[in-house]
């Protein structure tokens, strides 16, 4: 595992707003109050993203629309690229969402990482998600999930160590490995596993239950603890 003082942290939201640009309102007149759902965005995410990003000193890359037009954390030829609503579209209108924001977001994170990487730092990239609490009728049984490649040695040693921290920082809260989603699925992390070699690359995906985050105090708290448990994490390996 390569020293800490030789990394660089990137912060990304991929569901982090809600927003429809200009053009594309339309398509949610029937059923507007559906943006203020967690199949909108994920609640809470983007304020914890900005504060850790404070906190770590990082850089933070955040969508600026919602995961309803175009899926940022999906690849191109996966079935939920796209919703029911904006599945709709023309296929140019679509081809347009991806050239507009897809493309430009996936893209700068991209080079982010191969700029550091050339002037030999490696890269911690934490992509941060909320959760709901009840997803059809069952309640989820964790509070905190960190999404990783449990055959990757770097990426499962400091998942290790991120979970005795939380442990230690806050031994009420659950902290489980690979849930609600695994680290495997397909997601922006996964793919730039298939980019950058694994010695100089760690994509964690966090997932917070959005019970936890409806206060902006809440959100801020959450993000220090995450924090500090990753900034530990970091020094002992």
């Amino acid at each position: 595992m390569p020293e800490s003082s030789r990394w660089s942290i990137i912060i990304t939201c991929e569901h982090g707003s809600n927003r429809v640009p200009h053009g594309y309102e339309s398509l949610f007149q029937a059923a507007p109050a559906i943006l203020h759902t967690h199949r909108a965005l994920d609640i809470g995410a983007l304020d914890v993203a900005l504060h850790c990003a404070a906190n770590l000193a990082a850089p933070l890359y955040a969508a600026t629309i919602t995961r309803l037009l175009i899926e940022l954390n999906r690849s191109l030829d996966h079935p939920q690229l796209f919703s029911e609503f904006s599945r709709t579209l023309h296929p140019a209108a679509r081809n347009n969402l991806i050239e507009q924001f897809y493309h430009p977001y996936r893209n700068a994170v991209t080079r982010f990482i191969d700029d550091c990487i050339k002037l030999d730092r490696n890269i911690l990239h934490i992509s941060v998600h909320s959760f709901t609490d009840i997803l059809d009728s069952v309640e989820r049984a964790l509070d905190i999930g960190l999404l990783f490649d449990p055959a990757l040695e770097a990426e499962a040693a400091f998942c290790h160590a991120s979970m005795h921290h939380f442990n230690v920082l806050a031994p009420s809260l659950r902290v489980r490995f690979n849930e609600p989603y695994l680290g495997t699925d397909d997601g922006f992390t996964t793919h730039l596993r298939l980019h950058f070699p694994p010695e100089r690359y760690i994509g964690i995906e966090l997932e917070l239950r959005q019970g936890l985050l409806h206060q902006a105090t809440a959100r801020r708290n959450m993000a220090d603890l995450v924090s500090q448990a990753f900034q530990a994490a970091m020094t002992s390996l």
